[in-house]
């Protein structure tokens, strides 16, 4: 589309590639990541999107499923849904401009410069987590989970043998099951509908590592790694003010 054919209401949007290190719970590298960003900081509410709302489970829901899942020797795991922002329709109505991206041309063949029209969700957009959102509800509702009213992030089936709690961080999914069965029913009907890592039992999350013991009923959770960022991070400006201890 040139960018002469824009409405003058609408408002384009820059974008940018964001490059990032995801790390394992023992702080090796798991992969490098390149994501295209849109600028959404130049968007305005009322025209170029409505509601914002991202998946983001209470931290004290997700301490709370553990135990639960612990004391009642659920499995736990893990699922990740790839390119999760990437995945809803934006709505047919809605006029959402970007310039190309860095690296790609910018002109036509005759010389005048050109936009693209965002027909999909794209990180960076406001609406994005929100537009994904609406996807996944619907897509858990229709198998059989049902949405806690105490917090939105908190899916639970209570189908006699084949119960299971899932805790959503936007496209983060932690998993208690009563079945190994379960576990792989469930990643095999979302792989219908989303790109999906399956990471098995749960090491990891949200900077958290994670030991389940599932027939001991033991349940260890621990921060060391973020701990060890924070003084890698900060210790050299504290010499003077810390004292250390050897146990």
């Amino acid at each position: 589309l040139k960018l002469c054919d824009v409405p003058r209401e609408c408002n384009v949007m820059n974008c940018h590639f964001v490059f990032a290190l995801k790390r394992k719970a023992d702080g090796s590298v798991e992969r490098f990541k390149a994501r295209l960003v849109a600028d959404g900081n130049t968007q305005k509410q009322g025209i170029d999107y409505d509601r914002v709302f991202s998946t983001v489970v209470k931290m004290s829901t997700l301490r709370l499923l553990l135990i639960v899942a612990t004391a009642r020797r659920f499995y736990l795991t893990s699922v990740d849904i790839r390119q999760a922002f990437l995945q809803a329709k934006l709505d047919g109505d809605a006029h959402i401009y970007m310039r190309v991206p860095p690296g790609l041309p910018r002109v036509d063949k005759d010389d005048d410069a050109i936009v693209l029209r965002l027909r999909k969700s794209l990180y960076g957009l406001k609406q994005a987590g929100r537009e994904f959102n609406v996807l996944l509800v619907d897509f858990l509702e229709s198998v059989g989970f049902q949405r806690s009213t105490i917090d939105t992030c908190l899916f639970v089936r209570d189908t006699p043998g084949q119960r299971m709690m899932l805790a959503v961080w936007v496209d983060d999914i932690v998993v208690a099951a009563e079945r190994q069965a379960d576990h792989a029913a469930f990643v095999a009907s979302l792989e219908t509908r989303f790109p999906v890592d399956d990471k098995g039992p749960l090491h990891w999350i949200l900077g958290m590592q994670v030991s389940h013991q599932r027939e001991e009923r033991i349940m260890h959770v621990s921060q060391k790694l973020y701990v060890m960022d924070l003084l890698s991070r900060y210790a050299p400006f504290l010499t003077d003010a810390c004292r250390s201890y050897h146990v």
